[in-house]
């Protein structure tokens, strides 16, 4: 530009030299049009990018530089994004998670992946695997507690990812632990453990099942389960209507659900978020050992209904769920329980409400008045099961 310019007052400076001063203003008119016009699209781009936030940066821009890390992280993303990264932030939002302690009306909130190492628990031996108690449906009264378990841990690895820790007695089959084994052999595991209970012969309970209930003080226990820093352990006559994640996202050593009919009765044992630690381990021993030293029989030995009781008197200062992670009929048919209670409830309205049934498949209320729970439940059964239910079912026709 400026070398049109000498030329052009050289060739007029002996003819019109006025010209050459008015051609010095006009080419000074031209070079700042020119200038602004080419400059101003890319400071309108600057100054689009710098006055909205990473979030909603204008689509198809590119920022050359950042003066930040958090907006140099955020560049490669100005342009438009991409339907499945979009996907990946909603995926991501969706892990929070919300449980509320119904003794404080607090709601807690949580990634349950962030709370630690978490998974759910069960305890079995070889003699409560058998101990079921009858309940009048001949089918399905001859379902065994490791029937229960399979049942419990089939349906549990299609609602959750967490890992799921079965402990056993020694005397526990090798066939039973490759059946629960073979249900998710990356998420299963059999750990094999010594019951405190097999070293007191005065332990008196009024069913034989209640005593191997107190094996599952040995979820406490972190000579076995010490590498986890909370749990959830449900009764193996439970079956979950949903993924209860959420459960663990409940602060505190111990949580469980109340009776809300009575709360002076304490809790439900069979659902419980519990963490491992030495103090509850040896405290509940020490309170199971004090028992067995009254050498006192039936009820007036606290032993006398297994684990529950000395559960409620030793965690006085609990974290307390919702009856819908324990609905088993036991909460009592007034108003503030009446949606728990599976005597009066809508098989419709439960798969909608609840989360956990806590109740035997040979129960009547199960398969008369929840008879597309009763289906689901039974399809989770072990073939054998399934087969044997079959060929009588043949031999009757």
């Amino acid at each position: 530009m400026v070398r049109l310019y000498s030329i052009f007052c050289r060739d007029l400076r002996n003819y019109r030299s006025a010209y050459c001063a008015r051609a010095k203003h006009v080419f000074s008119v031209v070079v700042f049009f020119s200038m602004t016009f080419w400059f101003f699209p890319f400071s309108s781009q600057l100054e689009s990018v710098s006055s909205h936030p990473p979030s909603v940066l204008p689509k198809n821009r590119m920022v050359a530089s950042a003066t930040r890390a958090g907006e140099a992280r955020e560049s490669h993303i100005i342009r438009q994004q991409r339907p499945q990264e979009k996907m990946v932030k909603i995926l991501v939002l969706n892990r929070t998670r919300v449980v509320k302690d119904v003794c404080t009306g607090k709601r807690h909130r949580c990634d349950p992946q962030l709370v630690g190492n978490v998974g759910y628990a069960f305890f079995i031996s070889n003699s409560s695997g058998y101990a079921v108690p009858r309940r009048g449906r001949d089918e399905d009264d001859r379902l065994t507690y490791f029937d229960y378990l399979y049942t419990i841990v089939s349906r549990l690895s299609e609602v959750t990812r967490f890992p799921i820790i079965i402990l056993v007695s020694k005397d526990v089959s090798t066939e039973h632990r490759n059946s629960w084994r073979s249900i998710s052999p990356s998420q299963v595991e059999i750990r094999e453990v010594i019951p405190m209970y097999e070293a007191y012969s005065g332990a008196e309970t009024d069913r034989p099942y209640h005593l191997f209930s107190f094996g599952k003080f040995e979820l406490f226990n972190p000579r076995w389960i010490g590498d986890f820093t909370k749990l959830i352990s449900m009764d193996l006559d439970t079956f979950v209507l949903k993924n209860v994640d959420e459960a663990f996202c409940i602060p505190g050593e111990f949580a469980a659900v109340r009776r809300r009919h009575d709360i002076s009765s304490g809790f439900n044992a069979g659902f419980l978020v519990i963490r491992p630690s030495k103090t509850s381990y040896n405290g509940l021993v020490d309170l199971f050992k004090r028992n067995c030293d009254l050498h006192k029989r039936g009820i007036a030995n606290p032993n006398h209904f297994g684990e529950q009781p000395l559960l409620v008197k030793f965690f006085t200062v609990m974290a307390c769920l919702d009856v819908v992670y324990n609905c088993g009929g036991f909460s009592g048919a007034n108003l503030e329980s009446l949606k728990c209670d599976l005597r009066v409830s809508d098989d419709a309205e439960i798969w909608k409400t609840r989360s956990v049934v806590h109740a035997k498949l040979s129960q009547r209320k199960i398969f008369t008045t929840m008879p597309s729970i009763s289906a689901e439940w039974r399809k989770h059964l072990p073939v054998t099961v399934l087969q044997t239910e079959g060929e009588r079912v043949h031999e009757r026709i």
